[in-house]
Order: structure tokens, then C-alpha cells, then sequence
């Protein structure tokens, strides 16, 4: 297995530039990303704070992905989790839980397209907060067709290791295996301070807790590993983005959450916050990780992440909500690759109440609108890009776009400090 050195691989690339590696070929394409629905299924479609998803907007919803895939042509969609509506009753659950799994899995019925999930805070058979599987039933039992899931459409060999998946994680090639992309999805629930005592919940004891979070490092340091050996690209995905709360500010991760594992290879962590450790990782493997993806917050933000020098390594996109309930605009976002899986160009797609409360052409933003870069031929990186915006204008960008094109927030409050993933926070 790969060693990691002190807390990065290398120095980190100037100017935002990914360093090359050695990789089997692939094909420029793209993928549609969707996240937090929270369906609660009611008649009345509401807009706004604290507003779920109705059966109408989650209609209009899958009626635009169904757009995208017939038109676009998406390589495959993945679902960063959040099923139901906040706080609701098992029995609640259980048929949100179907109504959300059944129309993801509608969205590429009849093609050969895979839809691959990963869970959210809200995705538990128990409680907000609770484990994936709780009493030996996890949201997928709710699903007209339980064993299509975590992804639909595999084919054997498209599941690279499911050995977690009753903790919420697994691998799979979201392109197939034959295309040399793996997509790492987590259950970063793990990592945050409510999980298994959200409001003074009980359902998760601490030793269990802690065990979770020691396998979830592990596993992905060996899939990373095995990754790099095949000379893989990778995605990471996850609902819980490290960092601080843009709103709150407090810390999406536990802290206070270390690993404290002897895994070989990750001894020299032991101790250490979660966050920390997975920083280092994805700094050793920079190489390897084409980008990560998040969401949670159900806005439209970003983050850099950084090691503990200080040195950008990745960027993290956050994928909107389609629920309105932080108070933005319903969207979906497409991003687009090229040959060695870098991403090149993001579109949000979104639903406006000026239009009607439907997804309609000219509700549409690109990467490239929401960072403008005088410096940027186009030919950059996602990450590229950001590296080359001036500093003192990427978080007047970020909050322009942040609510999906409904409002600007006036107080920018924690929004600053949440751009920046570091280990100290």
C-alpha cells in the first residue's frame, strides 16, 4: 500500500494546475448531479424557508432529469441523499423513502444509464441522524425493487466493493468497469457531531459511533490505494461537506471525532480529527481525485479543500437541493469532463417562481457565469479556474449564486471561512 507523507503527498501544484498521471483513456462526457429532495409528498406546493417538496414540485423534478438525460446524454446521475421530509415518523418515512427511490430509479428506466445513490442525514429508518441501517432495515427496503439499490442499472463487475454499504458506503465504476473511473461514495453522516443524538436521540451508541467512523477512513484510504494502482481516476462523494457551516458556523464535522485506528499505512493519523485525515488523503491522492461533491447545505457553494500547509489540493462542488426549504430555487447541476474525467464546465439548471415554478430553457447558469475569470481562455479546470479568480472576489461570486438565482443574502455571515477546508477547521 502507498505510505503518506507528513500531511500532503508533494508540495501542491501552482497556480491550481492538477499534476498528470499516467491513466487509461477515456471519453469526454458529462453527469448529472441532484440532491435533497425531502419529499413529503403534500398537494400544496409552497415555496420558501422551511418549505418541503410537494408531489407537484417533485413531479416538475423528475420531468426536467428526464429532459436532461434525453437530451444531454449524461454518462450516468448520482443522488447525494436526503430522501424525506425533516423529522418525520417511520411510517412517514417509509413512503417518502418509495416515492423518492421509485421516481430516481423512473429517471433511467429504459436506458442502460446508471443512477447511483449515497445517504443523507435524514436517510434512516429511525431517526434524522440515526445509521443507515437501523434495525436491520435501511431506506432501500422501502423501494418497490430493494435490491436494484445503491445503484441502479449495475452490471456485475459495476460494484466495486459494496462490503460497507449496511454503513452507507461503497465503490462502484459509475461509467461501467471497463471506463476507468471509480466513484467513492460516502456516508459522511458518520463524521458529523449529531450522529445518533440529534435531539437528544439515543441510536447510535458512542463505541459504534467511533467504529464507523475508524472503517469509513480506512476504506477509503484502501480504495483510494487500490485506485492509484490502477491508475484510476476518482470521484468522492458525500451529503456532509468537511469545513464549517456557512450559515451557523459551526463545524459540519465532529472535531472531537479522531481516528483512532492502526490501519497500516494510516498509523501516523492515529489520534487525529477525521477531518484532518481524510484532508491528508486526498492530498496524498490528488492525482487520482478528479474532484469532490457535496451537499447538505441545499445551496450552491464551494469549497476549497486544503492541507495542513495550507496548499489548495481539491475543490468541492456542492450539488443544490431540489427542495426549496434554505430558501433557494429547486436545481440539478450537469457537469461535463473531458477525456481524463477533469471536470471542465458545470450548468445549474433551476425552477423559478417567475417562470411559473417550472424548469424552463433560460433557467440556466454555467460555471463560467457564476466565477467570471478575465484571466480564463476556457480550456480550465473547474478548479483551475477558481485558482485564477482574484481572492477578494470569489465570495461576491459564491453569494450571487448562492441561493440559485432567488435572492442574494445580504449578511454573508460564516460564508467566508466555509470556502476554506483546512486542519485546524
Amino acid at each position: 500500500m502507498l505510505g503518506l507523507a507528513g500531511c500532503a503527498a508533494g508540495p501542491a501544484p501552482s497556480g491550481g494546475a492538477r499534476p498528470l498521471i499516467a491513466a487509461q483513456g477515456g471519453q469526454p462526457g458529462s453527469f448529472l448531479t441532484l440532491s435533497d429532495v425531502h419529499y413529503d409528498g403534500n398537494s400544496a406546493d409552497i415555496w420558501g424557508q422551511n418549505q418541503e417538496t410537494s408531489a407537484i414540485l417533485w413531479t416538475r423534478a423528475q420531468a426536467e432529469a428526464k429532459g436532461i438525460v434525453a437530451a444531454d446524454d449524461p454518462g450516468f446521475i448520482l443522488y447525494l441523499g436526503d430522501l424525506p421530509a425533516h423529522g418525520q415518523s417511520e411510517a412517514a418515512r417509509e413512503t417518502q423513502f418509495k416515492a423518492v427511490l421509485d421516481g430516481l430509479q423512473g429517471l433511467v428506466a429504459g436506458t442502460s444509464k446508471r443512477l447511483l445513490f449515497l445517504p443523507g442525514n435524514n436517510d434512516s429508518d429511525g431517526e434524522d441522524y440515526c445509521a443507515f441501517t437501523t434495525g436491520g432495515a435501511t431506506p432501500f427496503d422501502a423501494a418497490s425493487d430493494p435490491s436494484a439499490w445503491p445503484v441502479i442499472n449495475a452490471q456485475p463487475g459495476d460494484i466495486i466493493d459494496a462490503g460497507q454499504l449496511a454503513r452507507g458506503f461503497y465503490s462502484a465504476y459509475p461509467l461501467g468497469k471497463s471506463a476507468p473511473l471509480r466513484l467513492l461514495a460516502l456516508n459522511t453522516v458518520i463524521f458529523n457531531p449529531n450522529y445518533g443524538t440529534f435531539q437528544g436521540a439515543s441510536c447510535v451508541d458512542a463505541t459504534t459511533r467511533q467504529a464507523d467512523a475508524n472503517a469509513q477512513i480506512e476504506w477509503l484510504y484502501a480504495q483510494l490505494t487500490d485506485a492509484a494502482l490502477k491508475k484510476e481516476k476518482v470521484i468522492v462523494a458525500m451529503h456532509v461537506p468537511p469545513g464549517i457551516d456557512g450559515y451557523g458556523g459551526a463545524p459540519n464535522w465532529d472535531p472531537g471525532r479522531a481516528y483512532t485506528g492502526s490501519a497500516p499505512g494510516l498509523t501516523r493519523y492515529t489520534g487525529r480529527p477525521v477531518q484532518g485525515v481524510y484532508l491528508a488523503l486526498v492530498a496524498a491522492f490528488s492525482k487520482q481525485i478528479v474532484g469532490t461533491l457535496s451537499s447538505h447545505t441545499h445551496l450552491n457553494d464551494l469549497r476549497r479543500l486544503r492541507d495542513c500547509d495550507g496548499n489548495v489540493t481539491e475543490l468541492d462542488l456542492s450539488i443544490p437541493a431540489v427542495t426549496t426549504d434554505h430558501g433557494s430555487n429547486p436545481a440539478m447541476k450537469l457537469l461535463r469532463h473531458d477525456a481524463r474525467y477533469e471536470w471542465l464546465a458545470a450548468e445549474t439548471r433551476y425552477a423559478s417562481e417567475t417562470t411559473g415554478k417550472d424548469w424552463v430553457p433560460a433557467n440556466r447558469f454555467s460555471f463560467a457565469d457564476n466565477y467570471p475569470c478575465s484571466n480564463c481562455d476556457g480550456s480550465e479546470t473547474l478548479a483551475e479556474r477558481i485558482a485564477k479568480v482574484a481572492e477578494q472576489d470569489l465570495l461576491g461570486d459564491m453569494l450571487a449564486y448562492l441561493m440559485v438565482k432567488r435572492s442574494v443574502p445580504s449578511n454573508p455571515r460564516h460564508y467566508k471561512a466555509s470556502m476554506d477546508v483546512t486542519c485546524g477547521g
